[in-house]
């Protein structure tokens, strides 16, 4: 929850290990430049923006967890091994 709270309305993009502590955190429209990058003990994103498709996919070859976004769009393929969360306003 702190860490939605940090997050949203802020811009930022916050990539989590198993513990929920901070693997990486960066700008939400420059995760797509970051997310190859990023460390394999992150397991889960917080991001303040929607999430498409395609970023969705990304994620899930990186092997994340969960993601909790603003919003989703365009979701067409929900997968079974990531967990989609909605942020609360």
């Amino acid at each position: 929850r702190d860490h939605i709270e940090d997050v949203r309305g802020h811009g930022l993009a916050r990539f989590l290990s198993q513990d929920l502590t901070i693997v990486r955190e960066t700008p939400s429209d420059e995760v797509d430049k970051v997310l190859e990058s990023v460390e394999p003990t992150a397991k889960g994103l917080i991001i303040d923006r929607s999430l498409d498709q395609r970023l969705l996919d990304r994620l899930m070859a990186k092997g994340l967890e969960y993601v909790t976004a603003r919003d989703f769009k365009g979701i067409i393929k929900r997968p079974v091994n990531i967990r989609l969360l909605k942020m609360g306003s």
